[in-house]
């Protein structure tokens, strides 16, 4: 669109008309994510506890993995920010024990998304993040007793 704007010398008119258009295809997208994001509850929330902490014992696991790439910052960062999600979702209807296990982690990915780019910029930093994601997935995945 931005090149057919620079060729064709369009109007402040037309931009305007270009640019609604995109707030437009904007608007449905965060509708759609939205609406996901509310499946993705109702769905997670039908497991019992112990499931729900595998679940995001697998996505500290694949963050862990998703890391050795360089390319994967994106669909890494999707998967953090769901396991914050899933932690916020599981932690209320939790004991004692594994709520503060909850809570001492999404203090931990909290950080990791406030310094999302430079963790990401940096190798060693990443591998580090990649090594403490799999220890807490280690963690959960003991705590929740599917492993029993």
């Amino acid at each position: 669109m931005a090149i057919h704007v620079l060729r064709s010398r369009a109007t402040a008119e037309q931009i305007d008309e270009m640019l609604q258009v995109l707030v437009d295809y904007i608007k449905v997208a965060v509708g759609c994510c939205a609406m996901s994001a509310n499946a993705l509850k109702d769905r997670f929330l039908r497991d019992e506890i112990p499931v729900r902490i595998g679940n995001l014992a697998s996505n500290l696991s694949r963050i862990a993995t998703l890391s050795d790439l360089d390319t994967t910052a994106e669909a890494s960062l999707r998967v953090l920010t769901e396991s914050v999600l899933f932690i916020e979702w599981t932690r209320r209807d939790a004991d004692s024990k594994i709520g503060d296990t909850l809570a001492a982690l999404k203090d931990r990915l909290n950080a990791w998304q406030a310094d999302w780019q430079d963790i990401w910029a940096r190798p060693e930093e990443r591998k580090r993040m990649a090594a403490e994601a799999q220890s807490w997935s280690d963690r959960l995945l003991a705590e929740s007793g599917l492993l029993d």
